[in-house]
């Protein structure tokens, strides 16, 4: 029975190395070809607030949003959305392009107009770029 048990035990953990392998993680796309970058920050917050900013990403069938990294200092926030793509020889994927959304919390903790970078690939050719955004923090 206990040989058995290890063995099980086992067979599972070679399962979950097989699903990690089976996704490859990217900085998301944030423009494709002619379609506009798709980001979303408030006009305005107050000193200390916690608010969110929105950004989209764009896929085809076997991609999907996966975690978003901020980071920030002083009056700075830089955002960078990630996105997961299947990889799995032999997966049958959708062609059409998708918009995955993204958001992240940010907080500044002083008064003045903040930047908010938006990190991220163009497609095609991957080439990286950025945005930037204005928040007035008062």
């Amino acid at each position: 029975m206990r040989t058995l048990l290890l063995a099980g035990t086992a067979l599972l953990g070679a399962c979950s190395l097989l699903d990690e392998e089976a996704y490859l993680r990217y900085p998301g796309a944030i423009e494709y070809y002619a379609q506009p970058a798709l980001i979303s920050v408030p006009d305005s917050v107050r000193v200390g607030e916690s608010f969110t900013v929105a950004v989209a990403t764009y896929g085809a069938g076997c991609s999907d949003a996966d975690r978003t990294q901020t980071s920030q200092s002083g009056l700075v926030g830089h955002v960078t959305p990630y996105d997961i793509e299947r990889t799995t020889s032999g997966s049958a994927c959708g062609a059409e392009m998708r918009t995955h959304g993204h958001t992240a919390t940010l907080r500044f903790t002083e008064a003045g107009t903040a930047t908010v970078n938006f990190y991220g690939i163009r497609l095609p050719g991957q080439e990286a770029i950025s945005f930037q955004r204005t928040v007035v923090v008062h």
